[in-house]
Order: structure tokens, then C-alpha cells, then sequence
């Protein structure tokens, strides 16, 4: 199932900041993007806090994503908020990159 979802992806056009999606890999993972990034990545703030950077292939839209959940993702943080969160570890960031963490 993941794999069918993964060779679909996200649409160029359904891919905006705000789209409410989670991701192929582990459908645990589930949020809005919150940023378009160069060469095609986007920036997604997930429910659990953390924040991920991923291609959008990578991606499926998820209706599942409540209002709530999708205002929490959105919430604007100060520089002083993110500071707080990487020390107390309320705040993931975690960069998806190719297998063997190479960088292409």
C-alpha cells in the first residue's frame, strides 16, 4: 500500500502550504506543509511537533488531519520558541534524505 501511494505522491498543485498530508513512508507521521522549498522539497510540521523536509513524491494528502491538529502545525514560533524547544526537545527537526544518508 505504501508503495503505491509512494510512486503516486502529491500532485504538483494539491502540494500548497497548508495541505493537511502525512507521509508514505509511516503514516504515523501526519501534518501540513508548512513551507515550499527550493528544487521541490517542502518543509511539513507534523502533529507531533517535529518538522521534516521531504519531496513531495514522498507525500499523500491526509483528510484525517483534524482542523485542531492543522492549527497547531501552522502556529507561527518565535526565534526564542524554537531555541526552548531544540533544548528541551518539545521540537524535532529531522531532515529526510536519500537511503545511506548521502545527499545528492
Amino acid at each position: 500500500f505504501a508503495t503505491l501511494l509512494g510512486a503516486i505522491g502529491m500532485t504538483r498543485e494539491a502540494a500548497v502550504v497548508g495541505a493537511r498530508i502525512c507521509s508514505v513512508e509511516d503514516p504515523r507521521e501526519r501534518g501540513v506543509i508548512s513551507e515550499k522549498r527550493r528544487s521541490g522539497f517542502l518543509e511539513v510540521t507534523t502533529t507531533s511537533d517535529a518538522i521534516f523536509i521531504t519531496q513531495r513524491s514522498k507525500l499523500t494528502e491526509d483528510p484525517t488531519v483534524t482542523d485542531e491538529e492543522a492549527a497547531r502545525c501552522m502556529r507561527p514560533r518565535s526565534l526564542g520558541e524554537w531555541v526552548q524547544g531544540g533544548i528541551d526537545g518539545t521540537v524535532r527537526i529531522v531532515v529526510a534524505g536519500p537511503p545511506g544518508g548521502g545527499h545528492q
